[in-house]
């Protein structure tokens, strides 16, 4: 088993620095909150098979972001979203807490949720000044499939000439809630801004992806398995 551990201290000196840039920056800087530190990545303590990519850690309220100390409150096994990527996780035929690695694209805090700024792109122009040190802790996990949550996601790492639109990677076909079903696709790694492919997922947040999530999810996350290289089923 790896130790992580000064692997995760770099990393959030280097997370540092990034939010000092972004601070000084005469666009977005008004909108970056350096008084809440970077959240830590949450580490499986075993063989990290699975990598999940978060957005921001931005909630709405400031006492729950005040709390946030690990990306997507994994280290809070009663919250919402450690019991969605646990079951994603098991699923796949894996341990959450031994296989998954998660971080976030934009690791800082905004002053708030990007989706409530109509004005300004904030993950847009944020997410390329983390984008050098995203890579690097993609690199530490190179055989590690990657998951990503929600479309503003998607939106950013999928290069101009691809499909940005869930639905599209997700089989459904037409606007109705039981739409048939299409072919399953993940982003390939011509299409990735990442350098590597990955496989895009709703966020549990958005309620609009809700019942795609329910209609696509058993046949998506088979197809999830069948992709991933070694296998996991």
């Amino acid at each position: 088993m790896s130790d992580h551990s000064q692997f995760v201290e770099n990393l959030m000196v280097q997370g540092r620095k990034v939010v000092e840039v972004l601070k000084a920056d005469t666009e977005i800087g008004k909108y970056i909150d350096p008084s809440l530190p970077v959240p830590k990545p949450f580490v499986g303590t075993g063989d990290i098979r699975l990598v999940i990519l978060g957005q921001d850690p931005t909630v709405d309220e400031m006492s729950t972001r005040q709390a946030i100390t690990t990306v997507l409150m994994l280290d809070k096994k009663g919250s919402n979203l450690h019991q969605f990527i646990t079951d994603i996780c098991t699923s796949l035929h894996i341990s959450l807490d031994k296989n998954a690695y998660a971080t976030n694209v934009c690791k800082n805090f905004f002053t708030e949720p990007p989706k409530n700024v109509a004005a300004t792109d904030l993950i847009g122009l944020s997410w390329p000044k983390w984008r050098p040190l995203l890579v690097e802790e993609l690199a530490r996990f190179p055989k590690a499939a990657i998951l990503t949550l929600g479309k503003p996601i998607l939106r950013v790492l999928v290069r101009d000439s691809a499909v940005k639109d869930l639905k599209h990677y997700w089989g459904h076909v037409g606007d109705k809630a039981m739409a048939r079903h299409g072919e399953y696709r993940l982003v390939e790694v011509q299409h990735s801004r990442l350098g590597r492919p990955f496989f895009p997922f709703p966020h549990i947040t958005n309620i609009r992806a809700t019942e795609l999530y329910r209609t696509h999810r058993d046949n998506y996350l088979s197809f999830v398995r069948k992709e991933i290289v070694g296998g996991m089923a």
